[in-house]
């Protein structure tokens, strides 16, 4: 009689390890993908921000090109001068 208790309680105990263990799996999974959605949601708000300062920067240097387009005229118009030593 106590060999056939104690078959069943072991056979009950390796069945409640065997749930504990699928239990902290899937614990362990959503946990991995809640850290791949917050990691994708930092990696896109990065991706946001650094597209965002390349297209302020290439607006500044397009206005400094645009500045600096206006003095050509002058410059050239000094290069003809010297050319012609007048």
């Amino acid at each position: 009689m106590n060999r056939g208790k104690t078959v069943k309680y072991l056979q009950y105990a390796i069945g409640e390890i065997i749930l504990v263990v699928i239990g902290i799996l899937i614990a362990l999974s959503i946990n991995n993908k809640s850290d791949e959605m917050a990691d994708r949601k930092a990696e896109q708000a990065y991706y946001r921000k650094t597209k965002q300062l390349l297209n302020e920067y290439a607006r500044s240097i397009e206005s400094v090109v645009d500045y600096n387009a206006s003095f050509i005229p002058s410059f050239r118009y000094g290069v003809d001068l010297i050319e012609r030593q007048d």
